[in-house]
């Protein structure tokens, strides 16, 4: 059996009540919830901005990121 490489994203999660809490250098930068379709079900929140939706968490999250920077 192969072991999957842990990917290696500069950022982690903290499970929140209303989805997961997206984290950079310890500080929360918004969150990911899951709410759209099954296809793309992953959208994040953050400012009171919403992004697009995604097919995956990790694409939401960076998603997140671009986002935040660009503020």
């Amino acid at each position: 059996m192969v072991k999957k490489k842990k990917s290696e994203r500069p950022w982690s999660y903290k499970r929140a009540p209303d989805g997961w809490e997206v984290c950079l250098d310890g500080k929360s930068k918004g969150i990911v919830v899951k709410d759209g379709p099954a296809e793309t079900p992953w959208r994040w929140k953050s400012l009171g901005k919403s992004g697009e939706l995604h097919s995956t968490r990790n694409e939401a999250a960076a998603a997140l990121l671009q986002a935040y920077k660009e503020r």
